[in-house]
């Protein structure tokens, strides 16, 4: 042990990235990862606390850590086709959430792939959500 500790580290950049975002101080929380995968798990792993009948839903494009953590937490996921520029099929994906509608949504949005660097669109995302009823939380 060499006395190095990280949690005023932790706390300086989530700080920054608040104030960044304009988050009132009592609003937020969160860590530092050391790498993505780490903070894929983690992400995951909250979902699935919060929505333990939920199924999670990602591209086939996604990082590998997303399937991992479903395999890690036993959790039901469905990889969904992507289009040519390597975005998540959005037909596709609300065909999929619409077969399974009694069922949480857990979804993990990509916001540059791995291989193709693709950006899932949110508003379309969230508007396919809004069409299913789906609810938030």
């Amino acid at each position: 042990n060499y006395g190095v500790h990280s949690r005023q580290f932790e706390c300086s950049v989530i700080d920054f990235f608040a104030h960044l975002w304009h988050i009132p101080k009592d609003n937020y929380w969160g860590y530092v990862t050391t790498c993505g995968t780490e903070g894929n798990l983690h992400g995951i792993l909250l979902a699935r606390e919060c929505h333990p009948d939920g199924i999670l839903y990602s591209s086939k494009e996604t990082h590998y850590s997303i399937f991992k953590a479903a395999r890690y937490y036993r959790m039901d996921a469905k990889a969904i086709p992507t289009l040519h520029n390597g975005e998540v099929d959005y037909d596709i994906l609300a065909s999929e959430i619409e077969k399974n509608i009694d069922r949480p949504v857990i979804i993990n949005v990509n916001i540059g792939t791995t291989v193709k660097g693709a950006v899932d669109n949110l508003d379309r995302i969230l508007r396919i959500l809004n069409n299913l009823n789906i609810p938030r939380g």
